[in-house]
């Protein structure tokens, strides 16, 4: 009998090793990570050729060390940054390049002693730092002259580097990022929309959330959008100094002819900036001074469609990751259920089926006798820790965002409806069948809050034509989909309860309705 947590370790590792091929193919992801998922690939195919569930869940390791922890650590270090705190950063950054030696991850150390120098005001530190490294002829060195560029504010040069390197612009989206820059800031914003027209699917696929929401925050303020510079700032990038925000924000505000008020606003700023940002500030000041050709039609148009999406994406998309405070019926269920597990072990009952029973585990024949409780308490037991990490963590993954469309009231109903009703469904198939199984697991409500995440977009799809609305419903036709498949390969998983949780989440969601509506004009 197939081992199911071998089956989804090995799923996991085919599906990351194809989608880090298209990611490379799109210039999102640098080629070492074609090294990385080919490794575990390869590891994850010996044991399944050979049969060993050990050597698949070596891959599954694999992939959560060299995959998983770098991605994070590199995020994290990023985030730093942006907070101005380059020691946690330079650390995290260290342990991420351990992990992910190749693609020049190494020099992202001393990267950030220069971004450090530059913000005490040492700019010929930082020049001198990164100097060794723009004379590598590899993306080290491509990246160090950026990065220089970029502390000096010599947009130009960025500019002349890319006409001499089209090829480079088009393979890595960090370049890309460089010179969409550049090109607003040198007043040329015409260019600078068309050059983000080009690469504008591609943009709105890059997985770092920093990186893809700095591009768009240059495109609207930039372009004179001071309401969507706004909002992107709210977003993975409200982490960053107020300085930051109040600088792109007087931008903003400056492109958009708002001339008098955005002197004023960088002239307040001047008051305590260190010299870094006095130089920049007066940049400002001095640009203010200087018109900029206002955008045709067709350019307006496309930054105010990409501002309509953006509105779009904060309600239906990745854009809007809510808090934990904001998401306390999610985190409450999880604590739900981590108590129940703690039960368990107190019976020592992680996985003696007698024991699951006693503590109401689902029993066909139990419930029609009249032990109807079993349909709700089934949801709060798991067989084993490897059920429970899964299931709460998809929890923990999906529940927020689902929560976040539902408010608290509606989630705790769909919950709960979705987990009863697919305890009911398993019953009944029982019933049917005549097959006697015992079933526990909160997977059943989990896909319900999928169900209703899916339903929430379908709405925000028909109503309102949202394009972030209807890729992330096909994505969570996909992970029902997905969760199909596995359930045809693994015996152990219940189908009847997934399927029958996730339809009951769609119904009662589209029944209840939701707040991801279009808000009022006021």
């Amino acid at each position: 009998m197939p081992n199911w947590p071998d089956i989804v370790f090995w799923w996991l590792t085919a599906t990351s090793t194809l989608w880090a091929v298209m990611q490379v193919r799109q210039g999102i992801v640098q080629r070492g990570w074609l090294v990385v998922f080919a490794t575990i690939m390869a590891v994850a195919l010996v044991g399944r050729l050979l049969g060993q569930p050990v050597v698949i869940g070596i891959a599954g390791a694999l992939w959560l060390v060299f995959v998983c922890l770098p991605s994070i650590l590199s995020n994290a270090s990023t985030r730093q940054v942006i907070r101005e705190r380059y020691g946690p950063a330079k650390r995290l950054a260290d342990l991420a390049a351990l992990l992910h030696p190749a693609d020049g991850w190494s020099g992202a150390s001393r990267f950030i002693d220069a971004v450090a120098l530059t913000a005490r005001g040492d700019e010929d530190g930082a020049v001198a730092v990164l100097e060794p490294l723009c004379r590598l002829g590899n993306m080290v060195g491509q990246r160090a002259n950026l990065l220089r560029c970029r502390l000096t504010q010599n947009w130009a040069e960025i500019l002349a580097w890319s006409a001499a390197n089209p090829g480079m612009v088009e393979r890595d989206v960090e370049l890309l990022a460089a010179v969409i820059r550049a090109l607003g800031e040198t007043g040329d914003t015409a260019g600078m929309v068309d050059l983000y027209r080009r690469h504008r699917k591609r943009i709105g696929a890059i997985p770092l959330a920093i990186l893809r929401d700095s591009i768009q925050l240059n495109l609207f303020a930039l372009a004179g959008h001071p309401e969507a510079a706004e909002r992107i700032l709210g977003g993975s990038l409200a982490t960053a100094p107020p300085l930051y925000r109040d600088y792109w924000l007087a931008t903003a505000r400056l492109r958009a002819g708002e001339n008098d008020t955005a002197r004023a606003e960088f002239e307040h700023l001047l008051v305590g900036a260190d010299d870094v940002w006095a130089k920049a500030i007066g940049r400002r000041i001095a640009a203010s001074h200087e018109p900029i050709p206002p955008l045709d039609e067709s350019r307006q148009a496309l930054v105010a469609e990409e501002a309509t999406s953006l509105e779009a994406e904060i309600r239906f998309g990745k854009k809007s990751p809510p808090s934990a405070g904001a998401s306390l019926v999610t985190w409450s269920l999880v604590a739900l259920n981590s108590l129940a597990f703690a039960l368990q072990l107190a019976f020592d009952g992680s996985t003696d089926l007698k024991v699951l029973h006693d503590l109401g585990a689902l029993c066909a024949d139990c419930v029609g006798r009249g032990e109807w409780w079993r349909l709700l308490t089934a949801t709060f037991l798991h067989l084993g820790p490897l059920h429970l990490i899964m299931n709460l963590g998809a929890l923990a993954t999906l529940g927020p965002q689902a929560e976040a469309g539902l408010g608290r009231g509606r989630t705790l109903v769909v919950y709960f409806l979705a987990g009863v009703g697919s305890m009911a469904a398993v019953a009944a198939q029982s019933w049917i069948t005549g097959e006697r199984l015992i079933a526990v697991g909160a997977s059943g409500a989990v896909m319900g809050l999928i169900g209703a995440t899916a339903a929430m977009m379908l709405r925000g799809w028909f109503n309102e034509g949202a394009v972030a609305a209807r890729n992330r419903g096909l994505a969570m036709a996909g992970v029902v989909l997905a969760q199909m498949v596995i359930d045809t390969l693994v015996p152990q998983l219940s189908f009847t309860a997934h399927l029958s949780g996730a339809v009951i989440g769609f119904v009662a969601t589209l029944l209840l309705g939701d707040r991801l509506g279009r808000p009022a004009a006021s």
